[in-house]
């Protein structure tokens, strides 16, 4: 099979390989909340909510699992981006129809830069001249930096959080929180360690977030344009 050939199969298979995560992810975006709802709904329903505070803290793990596994397959589609504008370079993709200025489009959105600002032409003009060697680099750092994107999981994020913060709240005050001496050190240090994990899930150095624009950007191009030695 000729290069070019062989190259296309692959970007190919790169693509499939996004759209699989991206369906993993959605798929377990419909499943947490269905399955959030039936335990609630079955634990109401059968116990009036007596075991509220086992329920909260399966749910607090299961939301935290989630969280983490979205920001882990999501983190593996911000990489595979990167394999894909290498494997576009090396055949030829018409910059129009290529993944990079697609994706510059977004990164350099209205909703940062304002509509049609002089700030958001130049910059996204900018990016598109680089050189196609300069590109790798410009999306290799962006992904090492953690600012390739949230890609809608920010929104997630702040829902989990709430959620998360609500099922705290229950916790804290629930009949059977303070007891004995030694139940109450017990659920302070499981409650610190439920916090801990939270803490270190929305802290992850899996999650892709926004670049500040214009910084992040700048500070990319000025390495490109002053190379370390």
């Amino acid at each position: 099979m000729a290069e070019p050939d062989t190259l296309r199969l692959l970007l190919q298979n790169k693509f499939d390989r996004i759209e699989n995560l991206v369906q993993m992810n959605h798929a377990a975006t419909l499943a947490i909340p269905s399955v959030l709802a039936t335990i609630w709904g079955i634990e109401g329903g059968l116990n009036g909510f007596q075991n509220a505070r086992i329920i909260s803290i399966i749910s607090i793990g299961l939301l935290l699992i989630w969280r983490y596994f979205a920001h882990y397959v999501d983190n593996d589609i911000a990489k595979t981006y990167v394999d894909v504008v290498k494997i576009e370079d090396r055949l030829g993709m018409p910059s129009n129809l290529s993944l990079y200025e697609n994706n510059v489009d977004s990164l350099t959105n209205y909703k940062n830069c304002g509509k049609g600002t002089q700030k958001h032409l130049l910059l996204n003009q900018k990016l598109k001249e680089l050189c196609s060697n300069h590109k790798i680099k410009f999306f290799e750092c962006l992904y090492e930096k953690k600012k390739m994107g949230y890609r809608g999981h920010k929104e997630w994020d702040v829902v989990a959080i709430l959620i998360i913060s609500l099922l705290f709240g229950l916790l804290l005050f629930s009949r059977n929180f303070h007891v004995t001496v030694i139940s109450r050190i017990m659920n302070s240090l499981a409650f610190l360690f439920l916090i801990l994990i939270t803490i270190l899930v929305f802290t992850s150095q899996n999650i892709q977030k926004d670049p500040e624009i214009p910084k992040d950007f700048i500070e990319i191009l000025i390495e490109f344009e002053n190379p370390v030695k």
